[in-house]
Parts: structure tokens; C-alpha cells; sequence
């Protein structure tokens, strides 16, 4: 498990698991196993491509437990891991395809055989922003799985 936290819990099993369904099903989330004392959830793989979504998207996987007076939540953040190597991907295709593109276009240019080695300026950032992204993305999806796990110690549903 990459993410793991335990507080106590006071309120009432049902409640405190319904308001963890209320909050990640409608964020893309599945109902794997439910019963009496224990949730686990697993998030759609694509819906981290949709265009709005909640750092919840971050956990793939969610287990929940309530067991004498405290609540464990666990989480799987495959998801993070899975923007990432995207991003990698992406971008290095992107920075060959704009090299291979520029090449052919000043090839046929009198002193201009650097221009590829140019083109790939606009990249020289991403090596040091990925790895900050990654621990953004972590970060926030670790707070938000904080959070819910708060939420499901207080919560009273009526």
C-alpha cells in the first residue's frame, strides 16, 4: 500500500461507510467487496482522462476497515504512476517528433544543423518538473484520502 492511515472512530459503522460510497462513486469508483465492517473500491482506469476529476482519482484502489473504535483506510496510488509514465511518454514522443520534424524541414538550410538540438529547448524543464508533479499529485491525493477518512469518523447520516 502506498497511503495507510488509522484514527479512531465513535459513530456508526453504516454511516461512516456510506459516506466513503457517497464519496468516491460518483468520482469513478467501483464497489469491489461491501460488507457489515469493510469497503474496497476500485477506481475505472480512464477516469483519470477525464477532463474534470478529483485528486481521489489519484487512489486506484481504496480499502476500508472498522474494527474496535478505528477506521483504517489504505490506498493503491497506481493512478499517480500511471499519469506520470503517460506524461513521459507523451512528451518524449513529442519532443522526437518535433526534432525529426525540424530536421527535415532545415535540412536543405546552409549552417543550420543544430536546429533539432534547438527544437528540443522547449523540454529542457520537464526533467525536474515530472518529478514534482509526482510528488504534487501524491501529496494532494494523500490529503484528500485524509480528509475523507476525517469525514467518515464524524459523519452522522440521518
Amino acid at each position: 500500500m502506498e497511503y495507510e492511515n488509522t484514527i479512531t472512530f465513535t459513530g456508526r459503522t453504516v454511516d461512516a461507510l456510506e459516506t466513503a460510497k457517497m464519496t468516491l462513486l460518483p468520482n469513478g469508483f467501483q464497489i469491489i467487496n461491501s460488507n457489515e465492517n469493510s469497503l474496497s473500491m476500485k477506481a475505472d482506469n480512464t477516469a483519470w482522462l477525464q477532463r474534470q476529476n478529483n485528486a481521489l482519482i489519484g487512489a486506484s484502489e481504496v480499502y476500508i476497515h472498522i474494527e474496535n473504535s478505528t477506521i483504517s483506510l489504505k490506498a493503491e496510488l497506481k493512478t499517480v504512476n500511471r499519469v506520470i509514465i503517460f506524461l513521459i511518454i507523451f512528451l518524449t514522443g513529442l519532443a522526437i517528433l518535433l526534432a525529426a520534424i525540424f530536421t527535415l524541414i532545415f535540412s536543405k538550410t546552409e549552417g543550420e544543423h543544430n536546429i533539432a538540438l534547438i527544437s528540443l529547448i522547449a523540454f529542457a524543464p520537464w526533467p525536474a518538473l515530472l518529478p514534482l508533479m509526482f510528488f504534487f499529485f501524491k501529496t494532494r491525493t494523500r490529503k484528500v484520502l485524509d480528509i475523507l477518512l476525517r469525514n467518515m469518523a464524524v459523519q452522522q447520516i440521518s
